[in-house]
């Protein structure tokens, strides 16, 4: 009788009991089996005592054999006096190392076949198992058949392992051809040279393949795990006993756990700007930035204004153009002038219902009208209506208007657009820097994943043949906080960017603006502040100087007021920023709140013009397009998007306090 203690015999009670129910059972009765039969088992305080049939063994030993852990043998050969006799390289690994003695390269299949130089044989219902490492990670390759299966009961041949890497032989040389051409381009060869070099280059991959085998002969090319398995005898029968999964396929149980489970797959984890950064090309090919276009093909960013009144207007969209940002006048702008507007080719935003007025009602556009672009500029893109109205419109238009419309916050929507012949499609819901939706509705879909996903289901279209110039652009809006937001938006897939607050923050937008004047207590006084006065507008660390106006010179003359034109220090500027859905914003629009506020209200500070911020944009775009070997916009779209740490985004931000909140 001997004492153990709880965690020595826990985990192995049942299987041990079973096997007393299996020896008990059998009518052989084996006499070594029954050695190993627990025959009393009296608890204690920490554990329990265990008697046994065979007291030469200490339980443990004796609990191993019962449950088949106790090492046996497996018989090898050496069929090259070369191989390696495979090992456990620590103490409790499941799989042997192997070793490879040869390898071979196989131009048919494109494959590499590594030698052993070993044989083995396994008593009956054992078998060998072949599996890759963990550091196959490491390597472009992967194991052929998955995991490979010895019959080692019965196969006496050669132990091999085939890998195939996910870059061909092909690929490879091709890539190879064209360092070598652009190497010679930078050395000063000739352009004929520098193909014969790049011909060489193709060459040697194909000559000498093993260059690019994953292992070399010597290393450790994967691992044997020996494992039982049962002699299965099928038994046909013209009925299978009823279960509740019934005929369910594919890992379902039934309807509603399968819904369950996708809808756990469709809603894992998503990513946000701050999530994700851009990887640089291996080799860029670009050497100087002017060589990057960072403009559309009519010559613009690809930057919308949000509609919104606090940004842009008809005193001051012309601005926007002049520094390539496409404008869209908001709805606080009349009907009238919105549908001049829309109706010269420039984009204005409507309301379901106005748009549904002017362009499908009773109301008759005149025929001079060439080109239509208008924005239905609602918060749910997901409404039946709003595609039918856009069908519609297509029909009676055709190619002679160009619609927007939003916002979408799931990926699939973007097949109803293009289906519908949408031309701009808004993307994102709740991540504007005015607008609570997401934080009171809980609706929403991170910015970055959606971009990716909508442009991977874009892509998808595209290979099915779809014309890549018909298709729906994709218009990233709300979240942008700063430049690299833009361009990670457009590395993500985005055609085009629609941005707010930050326009806001624009000296020229159309935000009231206000400048301190002084504290009552704790509260800061702003008083608005005269732009029309003032020239020559600078900006350093927060604080604007400027010069007069001729015109409020001589206006400061008439008053015999004396007065310096140029230096004045004005301070701190600030722009009143709020979104459409707040209580400012729906009274802008409306004349009054009509429902309950989805935005916010904010005063932001102002510290940039539009020039300086334009000029900053292109500037960095291109830079990080000739990071990304793209030439175009187009380009920059297939660069390469990788997930960071929130430590990783927190180190590599440090923008000046206040530039970009």
């Amino acid at each position: 009788m001997a004492e153990y203690k709880k965690e020595q015999v826990n985990d192995i009670f049942r299987k041990i009991n079973d096997l007393n129910e299996i020896s008990d059972n059998s009518k052989e009765k084996d006499k070594d089996l029954k050695k190993h039969i627990i025959t009393k088992i009296i608890p204690t305080k920490d554990g329990c005592e265990i008697e046994h049939g065979d007291d030469r063994k200490d339980f443990m030993t004796l609990a191993k054999e019962a449950i088949g852990m106790q090492k046996f043998e497996v018989k090898f050969k050496k069929l090259d006096e070369r191989a390696v006799i495979p090992t456990y390289a620590h103490d409790g690994d499941v799989g042997m190392d192997i070793t490879a003695i040869d390898v071979e390269y196989d131009f048919d299949m494109d494959c590499y076949i590594y030698h052993t130089g070993l044989a083995f044989e396994t008593d009956k219902h054992y078998g060998i198992f072949l599996f890759p490492r963990s550091s196959n990670r490491n390597t472009d390759a992967y194991l052929t058949n998955s995991v490979g299966v010895a019959d080692s009961a019965t196969y006496r041949g050669e132990i091999m392992f085939c890998f195939k890497n996910r870059t061909s032989l092909r690929q490879n040389a091709l890539e190879s051809r064209i360092i070598r051409f652009f190497n010679a381009i930078e050395d000063g060869k000739s352009v004929e040279d520098a193909v014969k070099e790049s011909i060489s280059g193709w060459m040697e991959v194909f000559k000498n393949p093993m260059v690019f085998a994953p292992y070399k002969v010597g290393d450790r090319i994967g691992q044997m795990v020996v494992m039982p398995y049962p002699d299965i005898r099928l038994s046909e029968r013209k009925e299978l006993s009823d279960t509740e999964r019934g005929k369910n396929a594919f890992g379902s149980t039934n309807l509603k756990k399968w819904y369950i489970m996708s809808k756990l797959k469709e809603n894992s984890m998503k990513y946000s700007y701050n999530d994700v950064m851009i990887k640089p090309a291996i080799i860029s090919t670009i050497e100087h930035r002017a060589e990057c276009n960072p403009f559309d093909e009519n010559g613009n960013l690809p930057l919308f204004t949000a509609p919104m009144d606090t940004v842009v207007g008809l005193n001051n969209y012309k601005l926007f153009e002049k520094n390539g940002i496409i404008p869209i006048l908001p709805r606080t702008e009349s009907e009238e002038d919105r549908i001049m507007f829309a109706t010269s080719s420039r984009w204005a935003a409507f309301s379901l219902q106005e748009f549904e007025k002017w362009f499908l009602g009773n109301v008759k556009l005149t025929d001079k009208i060439t080109h239509i672009r208008a924005l239905i500029d609602i918060a749910n893109g997901h409404i039946a209506k709003l595609y039918e109205l856009v069908r519609k419109s297509k029909q009676i238009y055709g190619n002679n208007i160009e619609i927007m419309v939003g916002n979408i916050a799931n990926p699939e929507t973007y097949r109803a657009c293009v289906e519908s012949q949408v031309d701009f499609c808004r993307v994102g819901i709740g991540g504007g820097n005015g607008c609570l939706s997401t934080s009171n509705l809980g609706v929403h879909h991170p910015i970055a994943s959606l971009i990716s996903e909508i442009y991977d289901i874009k892509q998808e279209l595209i290979s099915r043949g779809a014309n890549k110039n018909k298709l729906t652009k994709i218009v990233a809006d709300g979240g942008i906080r700063n430049y690299s937001d833009i361009i990670k938006a457009l590395a993500l897939g985005a055609d085009y960017i629609m941005v707010g607050s930050v326009f806001s923050r624009m000296l020229e937008s159309s935000a009231i603006k206000l400048m301190d004047r002084g504290v009552i207590g704790q509260k800061k006084i702003r008083l608005r502040f005269p732009l029309e006065r003032y020239e020559n507008l600078k900006c350093e660390d927060g604080c604007w100087t400027g010069d007069y106006t001729d015109e409020f010179m001589s206006e400061m003359k008439e008053r015999d007021h004396e007065t310096e034109k140029c230096g004045h220090v004005i301070g701190e500027i600030h722009a009143k920023f709020y979104g459409m859905a707040s209580k400012a914003g729906q009274i802008a629009m409306k004349g009054k709140k009509v429902h309950t506020s989805e935005g916010i209200e904010k005063i932001l500070p102002v510290t940039y013009t539009m020039s300086t911020w334009v000029e900053n944009m292109i500037d960095y775009l291109r830079s990080a397009m000739s990071y990304t070997n793209s030439k175009t916009l187009d380009d920059l779209k297939q660069a390469e998007v990788i997930l960071i740490s929130n430590n990783t985004y927190h180190s590599v931000n440090k923008w000046r306090k206040g530039l970009f909140q």
